[in-house]
């Protein structure tokens, strides 16, 4: 890991479709997963949209269903966090 990287994961390049959902199921995004790790991703969304801070993520080609914390935002991207169940309580 270099001086600028701060990553604790090995981040994967990807083009994997995902949904993100708010927490009251009220809302969906339809987005792409830009690249992911085993702590987060860098998600793509058609225009910015007004994401919540934490949401459920679901990438149906990898069976993944996990909730997420957004970390950043710049337009139609963001990187987040994974919320893993083990780490559930420690929010």
């Amino acid at each position: 890991m270099n001086g600028s990287d701060r990553r604790r994961y090995c981040r994967r390049e990807s083009a994997l479709r995902a949904t993100a959902t708010s927490c009251d199921r009220a809302t969906t995004f339809q987005c792409r997963v830009q690249n992911i790790t085993a702590g987060g991703a860098k998600l793509t969304f058609a225009t910015a949209v007004d994401l919540p801070h934490e949401f459920e993520l679901e990438i149906p080609q990898l069976a993944l269903n996990v909730e997420a914390r957004v970390v950043w935002r710049e337009g139609e991207e963001c990187g987040v966090t994974f919320i893993w169940p083990q780490q559930a309580g420690y929010r």
